[in-house]
């Protein structure tokens, strides 16, 4: 559609009380209201989204161990022209990433190369071999779970593999594997911060835009052991991100800012814990953080967490500061995805298990109004706009 108006696509995951699908979102970057206006697909489990709007082709993962009738464990990355009449979409490939557990997908600002980080799952493969003394010994053989960049014909294919990362295996937070959750590009394209779950490092890379190489430049663990660092965003204009965490430990649910420098080197510089000394955390309960999205002039953060079931606003400051601003309550079960409109005018929660989408108009201090509920789709997940 013509401007103010802006196509957006709701993936639905079917995992953890979800249900599979894609959705279809029409937006008006300048009122801020938004419709949900059609089911796309009902058959496939959608995780992570981006949109190529200078190709308009949607990429998507489904974030799976295996995928039925191939013979060997691989999740998958899927793309789709999109219509700018009617924001309909049709299928431009299905590729095997030869990995399980596709978690994130992104592409670089020049649009040549195409990045999808991957999480391991409990459980190895386990061999039986001798030993030295010529005793039977289990030998544990881990997934990969790696960070894969994908070089991008010009019509937005994938033509070939670029780079592999692996992370090590933290033998005292997940022994059996890694669980790059995210990787995100600095505004410039420098560089790329990725998020693993499993030793609680905070990674950046140089990035090669030429050849789509990684060099690692830093690994700093970003809270106490356990915490795991789940999705990061980089400050548009200041040499800063921001990082969320995915479970509560020792009563601490934290957002925390880094600082990076022009060699990649990160520092932390403040954090942010969303539960209050008089918080209740009900026995056997689960409280995470989910997504995390960053105003468009970088001086809000907001993530959304389960379990309180709300979204935390917290500014950022000049100095890389964060305070906590307001925890709004979401009216739905497991907010799992958050989304900025274009323009900002409005934040959208999406529910995984009770299904509500949820819009919450944008303050001029950043904080939110009451959210209302816009549409229900179970298995909400993530949303991105054309």
């Amino acid at each position: 559609p013509m401007e103010p108006f802006r196509w957006g696509y709701l993936s639905l995951w079917d995992e953890h009380g979800g249900a599979p699908g894609l959705s279809l979102l029409r937006a008006n970057s300048d009122t801020g209201e938004t419709e949900l206006l059609a089911l796309l697909n009902d058959r496939l489990s959608f995780g992570c989204s981006f949109v190529d709007r200078r190709r308009g082709i949607l990429y998507l993962c489904n974030e799976v161990e295996k995928v039925w009738g191939v013979g060997y464990e691989t999740g998958r990355v899927y793309a789709y022209r999109i219509d700018p009449e009617d924001g309909s979409l049709s299928e431009l490939f299905a590729h095997d990433t030869m990995c399980p557990n596709p978690a994130y997908v992104t592409q670089d600002p020049g649009g040549r190369f195409l990045l999808v980080a991957h999480h391991s799952m409990g459980g190895a493969i386990v061999k039986l071999e001798r030993d030295e003394d010529g005793a039977f010994v289990p030998a544990y053989i881990h997934r990969d779970a790696p960070l894969i960049v994908y070089a991008l014909n010009e019509d937005g294919t994938i033509r070939e593999i670029a780079d592999v990362q692996k992370h090590p295996i933290d033998p005292d937070s997940r022994p059996y594997g890694t669980f790059q959750h995210c990787c995100v590009f600095s505004p410039d394209g420098r560089f790329v911060a990725v998020c693993d779950k499993g030793d609680g490092c905070l990674y950046l890379y140089s990035f090669d835009k030429e050849t789509g190489r990684l060099t690692l430049c830093s690994r700093t663990r970003t809270d106490v052991p356990g915490s795991h660092p789940r999705y990061c965003v980089f400050h548009p204009t200041l040499p800063y991100l921001v990082v969320n965490h995915e479970q509560e430990r020792d009563h601490r649910m934290i957002v925390a800012s880094f600082r990076y420098d022009d060699a990649g080197r990160t520092e932390r510089v403040s954090a942010v814990n969303l539960l209050a000394e008089d918080d209740v955390v009900p026995p056997r309960s689960h409280y995470e953080q989910q997504g995390l999205a960053m105003s468009p002039d970088g001086g809000t953060v907001y993530t959304c967490v389960n379990g309180p079931d709300c979204v935390g606003v917290l500014h950022l400051d000049e100095r890389g500061v964060l305070t906590l601003a307001q925890k709004a309550p979401v009216a739905g079960q497991w907010p799992r995805g958050l989304a900025l409109i274009p323009g900002g005018k409005a934040l959208l929660a999406s529910c995984l298990v009770s299904g509500d989408l949820i819009s919450f108009p944008v303050r001029t201090d950043g904080t939110l109004e009451p959210g209302q509920r816009i549409g229900k789709k179970k298995g909400g997940a993530y949303i991105s706009f054309m």
